[in-house]
């Protein structure tokens, strides 16, 4: 239960740094 809110919420900050990322490169 615990390992899968931790892969949740990884995938959801990578998903966030993905898109402050490209925000900023364009």
């Amino acid at each position: 239960m615990y390992m899968e809110q931790m892969k949740h919420f990884r995938g959801i900050t990578a998903s966030l740094c993905y898109v402050l990322t490209d925000t900023i490169a364009t």
